[in-house]
């Protein structure tokens, strides 16, 4: 019997992002909202937002300034 492999939030959050950036139509440089606002709008807690956006920066799909902001980086 196989098991079923379920997403992880931080993982469910990602995909939500992206689905954001997409549904935007952000370039490569426009500004993202703050972790909190992020956690306020998936209804997460910020170390869940701050996972999300550490593996989307691995990515490239965005990029995290620290007293900046998050960017968008390369969407493919």
């Amino acid at each position: 019997m196989s098991q079923i492999k379920r997403k992880k939030l931080y993982e469910e959050v990602m995909a939500g992002i992206v689905e954001m950036i997409k549904r935007e139509k952000l370039n490569a440089g426009d500004k993202l909202q703050g972790e909190k606002e992020l956690a306020g709008m998936f209804g997460v807690s910020r170390m869940v937002i701050r996972e999300s956006l550490s593996a989307l920066q691995s990515t490239g799909m965005i990029q995290v300034k620290h007293g900046s902001g998050i960017y968008v980086g390369e969407i493919n």
